[in-house]
């Protein structure tokens, strides 16, 4: 990000630099008219567009990580609700709780860095599906519990596909086309206003640069919830994990 930033305000400089090479700045000073009303056009309907685009990014960041807690936490439900059940049915459920925490930390969540789902992920919770499905209840407490889970799963199921839809870029070309297109012509307007200390031209124009580079980097950052620099933790899946294993080893004791 830091490389980016600092390209784009060399390339920035350098075509002002250009500019007022071949173009004295009293020339620019006599089209200042003309260059304040258009820039200001321009520049209003480029903040709107970049502005919807970034709070976008920061309302999808924000989903997915919520949505990646609610999962978890469906995950440490039907653990906890498997105890209401006979033995061998409690174990089914939560071995299979289990394997598809460890699935998703440890397989899925690299995966999604590409935008793709971890077979291993998918078939674990398959099984935990089957194995839900498969309870049969003998008592009213055991029906009890079971409705609860298969509540908690189908929950768990469509947070998963809310993620999975979340990890997949959607409308890149055009979008980054746009915003980038947009942003050059804002840096190009600086050049046609002409002040006589270039040294003062130079810092605004580094500025104007800075302002839009910054927040091209949060719609790159946060437009991307499991990708890049700045992601969704899957720190709620490792808590599941060793929170089921600890909970386990205290009951076999």
């Amino acid at each position: 990000m830091g490389v980016a930033l600092l390209a784009g305000i060399l390339l920035a400089v350098g075509g002002l630099i250009l500019v007022r090479k071949f173009v004295d700045h009293r020339v620019l000073v006599a089209h200042h008219d003309v260059a304040t009303p258009f820039m200001s056009a321009v520049g209003t309907l480029y903040a709107v567009v970049l502005g919807f685009i970034v709070v976008d990014a920061l309302n999808s960041f924000n989903h997915a990580r919520l949505t990646v807690e609610q999962e978890a936490n469906g995950l440490h439900d039907i653990f906890h609700l498997a105890g209401g059940l006979q033995s061998k049915d409690r174990d089914d459920v939560r071995g299979a709780c289990l394997k598809y925490c460890q699935a998703v930390y440890e397989k899925e969540w690299e995966t999604m860095e590409n935008g793709h789902m971890s077979p291993d992920a998918r078939t674990s919770m398959a099984q935990l599906w089957q194995v839900i499905t498969n309870v049969h209840p003998t008592s009213q407490n055991e029906i009890d519990d079971h409705n609860a889970m298969l509540s908690q799963i189908t929950r768990v199921g469509d947070c998963r596909d809310e993620r999975r839809i979340l990890a997949e870029p959607a409308g890149d070309p055009l979008v980054w086309t746009v915003l980038l297109i947009g942003a050059i012509i804002m840096i190009v307007f600086t050049y046609f206003f002409g002040i006589e200390n270039m040294r003062a031209q130079i810092l605004m124009t580094i500025l104007v640069t800075i302002v839009l580079s910054l927040n091209l980097i949060l719609v790159a950052s946060f437009g991307y919830p499991f990708s890049g620099d700045v992601k969704v933790s899957a720190e709620a899946f490792k808590f599941n994990i060793e929170h089921f294993k600890h909970f386990d080893a205290e009951r076999e004791e």
